[in-house]
């Protein structure tokens, strides 16, 4: 959840006010569920007040949230597989989780390699596909440049993308 997820606007109804928006669906089918939901806070986001939220989802604001920051990566990716594996959800491998590389003059990432190539990758999906939700413009241009050309990062963010295009619509 960024700063204004929220409040976020299409044809000047708030998203979360729709019954087919795709994220209120998503949260919905979480909270009625047994599925672990661990709100996740991004750029300095505070979590949802009650009285702002639809009923549907409205349960969300007593979870536990968690904030990953860019300053202090390592620490909140740390503290989210504690949250996770208290909840016995134990890590499939040890995973060196880094940050997202700041959107302006970043070293270009390095090619993967060893038998754990695909790992590295597989941990900055989420980084970058927030950059690209964020900043599409900027995101695919510093990929033209060729920054983060790696074909093997290319082809996970490509297959985990779909994956989640498909869960998504099929959750619908």
């Amino acid at each position: 959840m960024g700063p204004h997820w929220i409040d976020l606007c299409e044809e000047g109804v708030r998203r979360l006010d729709d019954p087919s928006d795709y994220v209120r669906r998503e949260i919905e089918l979480a909270l009625e569920s047994d599925a672990l939901l661990v709100p996740v806070l991004v750029e300095n986001a505070a979590p949802p007040n009650a009285e702002l939220l639809p009923p549907s989802i409205r349960t969300l604001h007593t979870r536990n949230t968690i904030e990953l920051s860019h300053k202090r990566w390592q620490a909140d990716t740390e503290a989210l597989i504690r949250q996770l594996e208290r909840r016995g959800i134990a890590p499939r491998a040890s995973v060196g989780l880094r940050p997202p590389e700041p959107l302006s003059g970043a070293a270009p990432a390095q090619p993967s390699s060893s038998a754990h190539g695909l790992l590295k990758p597989i941990a900055q999906f989420l980084p970058d596909l927030f950059s690209l939700v964020r900043h599409p413009r900027r995101f695919l241009r510093q990929r033209a440049r060729g920054r983060g050309t790696d074909l093997a990062a290319a082809f996970v963010f490509f297959v985990l993308a779909v994956c989640c295009a498909v869960a998504i619509t099929v959750a619908e």
